[in-house]
């Protein structure tokens, strides 16, 4: 499938920063979760597969936040930015 055209009035930067704002909270989140879920006694296997889930998303979540805040420092080019924005859609979509 094609990627949509991106219109040229669409603010990159706008999305760019909710999006790392949104990729922190998710990771605060995360590891919040994975630090309860280590202290706890009990580990059901129904939870401890979700929470191996969780670690794999966190883990490919900070290596999206880690290119994408390489590009801003670069000032990479609209096209770019654009590209690692539709990577982190199809990342959450394919953790979801």
């Amino acid at each position: 499938m094609a990627d949509s055209p991106i219109p040229e009035d669409f603010d990159v930067e706008a999305a760019e920063n909710e999006t790392i704002s949104r990729v922190n909270k998710t990771l605060s989140a995360i590891e919040k979760a994975v630090a309860a879920w280590d202290a706890s006694k009990e580990k059901p296997l129904a939870l401890r597969l979700k929470i191996l889930h969780l670690k794999r998303f966190h883990s490919q979540l900070s290596k999206w936040e880690r290119k994408m805040l390489l590009s801003i420092s670069r000032h990479e080019g609209r096209s770019k930015r654009v590209v690692l924005l539709r990577e982190f859609t199809e990342m959450c979509h394919a953790y979801a």
